[in-house]
């Protein structure tokens, strides 16, 4: 099973999570490729012996991106939480091994809790990739509107997808990728995830099964109530981490249960006590509610423009 991520050195921990969260769910050898552009040999040693000794995971393979190096400063970095390395993955199919004809995209904030060899395995003959909706859609300012997508294409999350290479090495040139991005930057609101709807949006199979996407930021969304249980994997998508001692949520067990398994370090001690203090305290509604007339203000400071 080919596994494609990209990491940095504040999401390498996290990373690390994730694919321990995915050996201890998958029966297939793991062929795990990983994109980066920043980070230290010694941060890079250390990973790949985690993999091995943690993990069990033998193939693996370092995917140094330095030849955007210049170009990707023009990129859009609009939302705190995402830094450049997400924008790799639009370059998947010119970096990976030729006689590689699919691999499985995954962003480092999910965690896998059961089996996704169907996933995996599902048809994407003749669609450049297999994704799935963005839940919450309605919520977020209907992005596919906002792109001018047809309105029978569905905006799709970019966190779990199933690459089909062999048609997207057939498709646009890496230098044409390139000059996309920089023409239309404009409209990246979602970053990369709106390229990559841009790009491949009409053509894409969008699946409609939440199991393996279950996106636990926008539980108004879910398609049963006991979605996140069935869930193979749960993505922690957008600002809401549970790592950070504010977001501890009723779903943040699921990724806590993972790193418990790992093995619990000091620090994570402190972030479970404190967040747990956190969240019975309130101070997040507290916080909401202290700064409601600071928000009030902004907003009418902006229709007024």
């Amino acid at each position: 099973m080919n596994i494609l991520v990209s990491t940095d050195s504040c999401y390498l921990r996290i990373t690390e999570t994730m694919l321990f969260s995915l050996s201890q769910h998958c029966s297939r050898p793991l062929s795990v490729w990983c994109m980066q552009g920043r980070l230290s040999e010694k941060e890079k040693a250390d990973f790949q012996h985690y993999l091995k000794g943690k993990c069990g995971i033998r193939d693996f393979h370092w995917v140094d991106m330095f030849d955007l190096k210049g170009t990707e400063a023009s990129f859009p970095l609009t939302i705190r939480h995402i830094s450049l390395e997400t924008y790799y993955r639009l370059f998947a199919q010119f970096v990976l091994p030729q006689e590689m004809d699919r691999v499985l995209w995954l962003d480092s904030d999910i965690i896998v809790k059961d089996a996704i060899d169907e996933l995996y395995d599902q048809e994407i003959q003749g669609v450049p990739l297999l994704a799935f909706p963005n839940m919450g859609e309605a919520a977020v300012g209907g992005n596919a509107e906002r792109l001018g997508l047809p309105g029978n294409c569905k905006y799709f999350n970019a966190g779990v997808m199933l690459l089909n290479l062999d048609y997207l090495r057939k498709g646009l040139s890496k230098e044409q990728v390139i000059s996309f991005c920089l023409q239309n930057a404009g409209s990246f609101k979602q970053q990369d995830q709106d390229a990559l709807n841009l790009l491949y949006g009409e053509k894409a199979r969008v699946m409609d099964d939440q199991r393996f996407n279950c996106m636990v930021n926008a539980p108004s969304a879910f398609s049963a109530p006991d979605i996140v249980q069935r869930a193979s994997i749960i993505h922690y998508a957008g600002w809401q981490k549970p790592w950070k001692i504010k977001w501890q949520s009723p779903y943040s067990f699921y990724w806590w249960d993972v790193r418990k398994a790992e093995g619990l370090t000091v620090r994570d001690y402190v972030i479970l006590q404190v967040g747990s203090i956190w969240r019975f305290l309130g101070i997040n509604t507290i916080e909401k509610w202290l700064c409601a007339p600071y928000h009030w203000i902004e907003a009418r400071m902006k229709k007024s423009r």
